[in-house]
């Protein structure tokens, strides 16, 4: 460790803190390069200061010099860069500092920050002249007037603009300029120009961000941190998922909090990426097929030579694209143009896609066709109750999913060409010249395709953004079905005059998601996610911690339980002087129930506002105030009763407010803001708070000096609050009105303690006293709209949001598949029609992750009185009623939590909702199984098998033959059993279902009904009568293979149990006896055009093999059997199949109904025995019977 002169104040601290060190612990744990480390702490207790002293320290060591040291959260306004700045300087590294620290901005405000007059002194006339320049010049002038400042509306489209249009232009231009006049310099001696060039060094000065590779400290947003840092020498890429990021410690403050500003990004981006999705294919159709492409390009690299792929040329990969999309150009008539039928009315069409299609069409049609019109020349989509089924017809998700897989292929298609180009290009470049880039190369690429210029950008990102082509796929990937690996997309139909003679489907796709991401920045660095919720499990205010914690393993890493200990002791001691010296006074607000009134007495909803110990003047002013408002709101009085709750709730924290002569500072939150022209609005506001402050000082009861009503909105915002902050110090008292979401996270809101109550203010601990104090009290309105209002109408993004926050709850297992597809339906319907659906709460706000999110925004908004050691010696929390259900109890035991917030936990905590466990546990069931039944049916069955899929499929059978169940520690890290098997509510060995439909609707039931009669155990496919036969159990023991159903902490779903454990379980024992007993040499089936078709073939025979493992009830007739299984026998070449059924019961006398079955031409004989094995009560044995018969059957047609 390098010394540090004059060691900083903060060094001594460090020591002490528990919190330091538990961070300090994973940031040098040399055993493990990646992964995160979640660390709750309540604010208000050092977590910033503790990280600042860390990265300080990491920061003076060699060690560490070559690793990146981020700092991110959600508000640029919040990076604690003066705070770090100051440590630098208590040991006079003022120079250390600027060296190693950078801020990365926008692009925008590094303009308007860095565009000085010495800057602008700087930069040559001739780019100055530039067009581009003047543009950013004016638009800089005037933002930084007073004109701007008075005129809200003007700035934010000059903002805009500049954000927009100006700056990505003018930054562009320069580029090109400084591109053409130093082609040849490599990387290296570009960065030297910026920096030290006189005719260039002022772009480093304007875009300090260009300097990024040479800084080890960085502090930026979130948002910052996702996009693309341009450094004017090599190619775009977002920090997260950079080079920079190996080994880097990343610290990101508020850690849960920056979910929602990762999907307001990947919302933005997909919304930019709106693309007709048959315009692309057609794009790139034609491009395969009117371009002949340069050798070069064609050409395998001599690395490619050398490596795995030799034999794969670049030349082949393009003629199998090209042959993929002739195939369906053809198959679809794709020379046409899909065009809805019309008939004079308008339509609304959409299809949701995520695992599988659901159609949203007009007048609730069922299914999307088309029919090729070729005398018409015309693909004709039209929408229906059936499916067509006619020639040439189709439905049109065949279609998309065709093309989407497609564009797949063609995009890693493209990502191997552009890595063999660019080694081809880097293999032949001369000594001084820039390596050749990969993203130079896709663009090269698909340049050479001439594939227009959007639809080219579009296919750029797609590529740069996928998963490389060379990446080895552990063998688990594929079994990760979830929404997080996969995303989503819709498609909708649309028809313009401007395009009269086509309809255009345009795709929106989300192929990435906030857990993706982190994810990928997690296994690059080590990533320390601190918040005083970072570990509260909901997924909508949250990462989904289960599928973080599952995909990491090991990587993800907790304080140790001594640590968690001593962390809360640390905790403890920070809030002694609760005991003694502080006093936290926590209200409930009455219930304001209007049906107990009746429509004459609602006016009695405000008494609690006006309550005086002179009854009649407390309902004469309640009677005022409602007369009042009932003349403001109009006659639409259950329309606006929430607003008139709204007003009654304000007045009474104001009541608080001026009867509690201590309360200096009021923090009133509620869920919704004042508006103008609104039944809510601040007008009316403030005639109401003024009657409640005029009534009570007649009645003396209520503080008579000086005393105001701010509210912090977002327009503002920043001067209000420094106003309000300032007038505090000064002795003010002020009641301010906000949101949750102005001041719900990451906002300081203390204020200097004002000289006449320095005497009255206490510590809440022994630790140096601040010079500023907290505010005294607050209101907590019930957090709603956690969930997007759908009876409001969509506004901005939010019915994207909304369609997320579906997905996130599909995916928590919070509400049942049918259940999001009627949310999704009736989403796509509003965003539409501007219809919306019934208010009322739905499922989507009683789910667990709702109510979460709900507490995590009440612990964080508490947060904001919580940040300074400095209080008086009353603390007070006010909450609206129905605030309990709001508040999830359960997660309060064993965080660490303000004594703020126990405060008000222990006012409510009777009101404890009832846990919905067992609900979650069975929704996740029927998730597995459903998806499992998709994949065994699309993946295998029901397609065409090859060696890959065919080697999966053996594996799977295997392994579920050796675990039926399973121990939650064994999913770890496999994908398989944590996908494929399900939770017991507490350990289980077998479950009850019901299944429709070939299992693709299917309920689970963990208990027995007249519904769930079906079961998953070892008692319906009878491996305990099996296993009482010595012989059959040392078998299986000889193999691995489980003896019994172990009770366990997860059990395979259903549609595994059915179509995999089954037959396989039945086909080992069966090969054994033929093997065994018959003596019979059994060949597995290795051709993939037959594979499956049956389980086996008998030696050198044409003699196949059909294992069952039928019910005892079950019964075969050999006649219908035979015309079933003609198909695959020809397919197959066989001359004789013989279908044996594994185990039945001596009393169901079937057992002995052996039958065989010969063609009409003699071609095929059929063999049906009922019972390889017969179990007898007392013993179970192979039937010999059964041995005689097959016996007797292969010598027939023995060579």
């Amino acid at each position: 460790m390098k010394k540090v002169s004059g060691t900083s104040s903060t060094v001594g601290e460090q020591k002490n803190s528990c919190m330091y060190t538990v961070m300090e612990k994973y940031c040098r744990d040399k055993n493990m390069n990646t992964g995160l480390f979640l660390l709750d702490m309540a604010t208000g207790h050092g977590k910033t200061h503790n990280v600042l002293n860390l990265i300080f320290e990491l920061a003076h060591e060699s060690a560490f010099d070559r690793k990146k040291i981020v700092f991110c959260t959600t508000l640029l306004k919040n990076l604690p860069e003066d705070e770090l700045q100051k440590r630098f300087a208590d040991c006079g590294e003022e120079k250390l500092f600027e060296q190693k620290y950078i801020k990365l901005e926008s692009y925008k405000d590094m303009l308007m920050h860095n565009m000085t007059d010495a800057v602008i002194g700087m930069i040559p006339s001739d780019i100055q002249n530039l067009q581009e320049f003047k543009q950013i010049r004016n638009a800089i002038s005037f933002l930084k007037s007073s004109a701007a400042f008075n005129n809200p509306q003007a700035r934010k489209g000059t903002e805009d603009l500049l954000r927009d249009e100006y700056e990505p232009n003018f930054r562009r231009a320069v580029k090109r300029l400084f591109k053409k006049a130093f082609r040849k310099e490599p990387a290296v001696v570009k960065r030297n120009i910026l920096k030290s060039d006189p005719e260039w060094k002022w772009v480093g000065k304007l875009y300090p961000s260009i300097f990024l590779c040479e800084k080890q400290i960085v502090m930026l947003s979130v948002k910052k941190f996702l996009l693309q840092n341009d450094d004017f020498v090599s190619p775009s890429t977002a920090l997260y998922s950079s080079d920079m990021m190996r080994g880097a410690i990343v610290f990101i403050d508020e850690f849960d909090a920056t979910k929602d500003t990762v999907l307001d990004t990947i919302i933005e981006n997909s919304l930019k990426d709106k693309v007709d999705f048959i315009g692309i294919f057609k794009d790139i159709y034609a491009g395969l097929t009117h371009t002949q492409l340069q050798r070069t390009l064609l050409e395998s690299s001599q690395k490619r030579l050398e490596s795995q792929y030799a034999e794969k040329r670049p030349g082949d990969l393009v003629e199998q694209a090209r042959a993929s999309a002739e195939q369906i150009y053809k198959e679809y008539s794709l020379q046409f143009n899909l065009k809805t039928e019309a008939d004079g009315e308008e339509k609304n069409n959409f299809m949701f896609q995520d695992h599988s299609f659901v159609n949203i069409l007009d007048r609730k049609k069922k299914y999307a066709n088309v029919i090729s019109c070729v005398d018409e020349h015309v693909n004709s989509i039209y929408f229906s109750d059936r499916k067509g089924v006619g020639e040439g017809e189709y439905q049109i998700d065949k279609l998309l999913s065709k093309v989407e897989g497609f564009i797949i292929y063609f995009c890693n298609m493209v990502r191997i060409l552009a890595d063999n180009y660019c080694q081809v290009k880097n293999e032949r470049k001369r000594d001084n010249q820039d390596d050749f880039t990969f993203e130079e190369a896709v663009n090269t690429v698909l340049d050479a395709f001439n594939i227009s210029q959007e639809n080219q950008a579009y296919l750029v990102r797609r590529v740069l953004t996928g998963t490389p082509a060379k990446r080895e796929i552990e063998a688990n990937a594929q079994f990760d079905l979830s929404f997080y690996e996969n995303g989503f997309r819709y498609f909708s139909f649309e028809d313009s005059n401007l395009h009269d003679m086509k309809s255009k489907i345009m795709q929106v796709a989300f192929d990435t998601t906030p857990e993706k991401i982190l994810l990928k920045l997690c296994s690059s660095a080590k990533v320390i996610g601190i918040s005083a919720t970072a570990t509260i499990p909901t997924v909508l205010g949250n990462y989904d911690l289960d599928y973080i914690k599952a995909k990491l393993a090991n990587h993800f890493v907790a304080p140790a339980k001594d640590e968690i200990r001593q962390l809360r002791e640390e905790f403890e001691k920070g809030n002694k002087g609760y005991v003694d010296k502080i006093e936290t006074v926590a209200e409930i607000f009455p219930e304001l129930d209007e049906n107990q009134y009746s429509s004459a007495e609602e006016w009695k909803l405000w008494l609690p506002v006006f309550q005086t110990k002179d009854v009649c003047e407390a309902e004469e002013y309640a009677q005022e105030a409602h007369n009042y408002i009932q003349r403001k709101i109009g006659d639409d009085k259950k329309g606006n009763l929430y607003d008139v709750k709204r007003y009654i709730r304000v007045c009474l924290a104001y009541r608080r407010f001026l009867e509690n002569q201590d309360i200096r500072s009021f923090l009133c939150i509620m869920n919704r803001h004042v508006k103008a022209n609104a039944s809510y609005n601040k007008e009316d506001l403030g005639k109401l708070l003024n009657m409640v402050r005029t009534v009570f000082r007649m009645q003396g009861d209520a503080y008579d000096g000086d005393c105001r009503v701010e509210i912090l909105a977002g327009d503002g915002f920043d001067e209000t609050k420094k106003r309000v902050l300032k007038d505090l110090a000064t002795g003010k008292k002020i009641f301010v009105l906000t949101v949750y979401q102005t001041v719900g996270v990451g906002q300081n809101l203390q204020y200097k303690i004002p000289d006449e109550i320095k005497s009255g203010i206490v510590s809440s601990n022994d630790f140096p006293a601040r010079a500023e104090k907290d505010f005294d009290a607050i209101y907590l309105d019930k957090p709603t709209n956690v969930i997007v209002n759908t009876s409001q109408p969509f506004c901005d993004n939010t019915f994207e949001e909304y369609l997320w926050q579906t997905m996130f709850l599909y995916e928590g297992d919070e509400i049942s598949r049918n259940e999001m597809i009627g949310y999704i339906r009736n989403a796509f319907r509003h965003f539409a029609t501007g219809t919306s659906k019934p208010s009322g709460e739905s499922t989507e706000q009683s789910c667990r992750s709702t109510r979460l999110s709900s507490t995590k925004m009440i612990i964080q908004a508490i947060g904001r009185i919580c940040r300074t050691n400095q209080k008086q010696k009353k603390v007070y929390i006010f909450a609206e009623h129905d605030i309990r259900n709001a508040l999830d109890l359960d997660i309060c035991d064993g965080r660490l939590l303000n004594p703020e917030f126990l405060s008000l936990i222990d006012a409510v905590k009777d009101m404890e909702s009832k846990s919905i466990q067992c609900a979650d546990i069975v929704r996740r069931a029927d998730r597995i199984s459903e998806r499992a039944n998709r994949l065994i049916h699309r993946k295998f069955l029901n397609g065409s098998w090859t060696p890959s899929s065919m080697e999966q499929w053996e594996k799977m059978r295997k392994y579920v033959l050796a675990h039926p169940t399973l121990a939650t520690d064994d999913c770890s890290n496999n994908e398989f059993g944590r996908n494929m098997y399900i939770d017991f509510p507490s350990v289980g060995n077998q479950l009850h279902y019901s299944q429709e439909n070939d299992f693709s609707n299917i309920s689970i039931s963990f208990e027995s009904d007249v519904a769930h009669f079906r079961k998953v155990s070892e008692q319906d496919v009878q491996l305990d009568r099996l296993m009482t036969s010595y012989d059959f159990r040392s078998f299986f023991e000889e193999n691995g293979y489980a003896t019994e159903f172990a009770s366990n902490d997860r059990i395979m779903c259903p549609p595994i149990y059915n179509n995999i454990y089954k037959g396989a379980l039945g086909e080992v024992l069966g090969k054994h006896i033929f093997e065994s007993y018959v003596g019979l040499s059994v060949e597995k089936i290795t051709d993939p055009a037959i594979f499956e078709l049956f389980d086996c073939k008998i030696g050198n025979t044409k003699v196949f093999v059909d294992f069952k493992h039928w019910k005892p009830s079950y019964a075969v007739d050999a006649d219908e059997y035979l015309q079933k299984i003609k198909d695959k026998a020809v397919a197959c070449g066989a001359e004789c199949i013989i279908v044996a059924n594994l185990i039945m019961e001596e009393k169901h006398k079937k057992y002995s109904d052996i039958r065989s079955i010969t063609s009409n031409d003699n071609s095929l004989k059929v063999l049906v025995v009922p019972a390889l094995v017969l179990d007898r009560s007392d013993v179970v044995e192979v039937n010999s019977k059964a041995v005689m018969a097959v016996r007797k059957c292969v010598d027939e047609y023995a060579d």
